[in-house]
């Protein structure tokens, strides 16, 4: 299950040891994020809600580590862990 702690400025979502920062979109008010603490990989998502993004985060951390694990690939570990 993904968590999200939503500030006036900030929102961090967790699944799985991955943690990602979003912000929402002052264009078209959309939010998207971006999972931190990678050098090799980057994955990003978004969704309209808060709902929508904590659910796409999910979706992108388990198509990483099956699309790696179906390669036999070593996924990589993010360095750097964001304060909750």
């Amino acid at each position: 299950m993904s968590k999200a702690i939503s500030t006036p400025t900030a929102i961090v979502l967790e699944h799985k040891g991955y943690q990602a920062n979003a912000r929402r979109m002052l264009r078209d008010n959309s939010l998207q994020g971006l999972v931190v603490g990678m050098e090799r990989d980057l994955l990003s998502f978004e969704g309209a809600d808060i709902a929508e993004l904590a659910a796409n985060f999910q979706e992108v951390i388990e198509d990483y580590l099956a699309d790696y694990a179906e390669d036999g690939i070593a996924t990589e570990t993010p360095k750097v862990v964001v304060a909750a």
